[in-house]
């Protein structure tokens, strides 16, 4: 019997990261979560939980603890500038009986249960990833405060769940300088490009959605908004985040070969193979 604990990085402690990492536990495995904020972030935005999301969150043990914001009369009103009400339609109303919860509330709850058993590092992200037919090498970068420092370490696994601008799948400045190419950038969209490029931190949003051809290769997968990103009008992302991650948690968990510690995914990408080297 293989004594190898398989061990997987996490990039990303949002809802997709947390939900991985108590999948991955459950099936034996040993998670790391690498998170760039120097801290946990904030409650969060408005969100609708749907059928989806609430089936997942069944199944992993957590909806009595996400639990519900919507008014338990049902009522929905529209309020004029003046203070008057008038009856009308709210998200809740939709089609599907959403849960109205704050983001928040899905990490609080998957938080609580992953943080006591799971090794977390707080301003860290990878800036290298080398993958092997038997692990990925990657390197990482801890920022505290002004001091950098930097190492790099093996795992069988790494699960890009960092949002719609994964430093897993492609780095941002390269997202931007496509955007605007192939035409020659000029003097001043080059120095805002180097600027944003040199830049510590940064921040910007937009509405769409990401179309992969494949989301992952042996060794390296993205899930969640990493992946995906359903369009913020589908109301999807959260349910959807939690629904990947407890289906890979089974996928790896039902692999019927054990010849690498049952640490590999079932199916392989067309393309996928060892050796390659990626620059997130």
């Amino acid at each position: 019997m293989n004594a190898h604990t398989p061990r997987a990085l996490i990039v990303g402690m949002g809802i997709g990261g947390l939900a991985t990492a108590m999948r991955l536990q459950e099936i034996g495995w040993e998670p790391v979560i690498v998170e760039r904020a120097a801290d946990r972030r904030p409650a969060g935005y408005f969100i609708g939980l749907w059928e989806t999301g609430r089936a997942t969150a069944q199944r992993m043990g957590v909806l009595d603890a996400i639990g519900n914001r919507a008014d338990p009369t049902g009522i929905t009103y529209d309020i004029e500038r003046d203070g008057r009400r008038r009856p009308g339609m709210g998200y809740g109303d939709l089609t599907g009986d959403p849960r109205l919860i704050l983001r928040g509330d899905i990490e609080a709850a998957l938080y609580d249960t992953v943080a006591p058993r799971t090794e977390i590092r707080y301003g860290t992200t990878p800036v290298a990833l080398d993958e092997h037919p038997d692990g990925v090498d990657v390197t990482l970068r801890t920022t505290v405060g002004d001091h950098a420092t930097g190492t790099t370490e093996r795992f069988d696994l790494v699960v890009g769940t960092d949002g719609l601008r994964s430093t897993v799948r492609r780095p941002a400045i390269e997202s931007i300088r496509a955007a605007f190419g192939p035409e020659p950038n000029g003097p001043v969209l080059e120095h805002l490009l180097q600027q944003f490029e040199q830049a510590d931190d940064y921040l910007f949003d937009s509405v769409h959605q990401v179309e992969m051809d494949t989301w992952h290769t042996d060794r390296i997968v993205v899930l969640g908004d990493a992946a995906w990103c359903l369009t913020l009008y589908s109301g999807m992302g959260a349910s959807t985040a939690m629904a990947g991650a407890d289906l890979l948690g089974t996928v790896l968990g039902e692999d019927p070969r054990d010849d690498r510690g049952g640490h590999r995914a079932q199916h392989r990408c067309p393309d996928a193979g060892g050796g390659r080297s990626h620059q997130p």
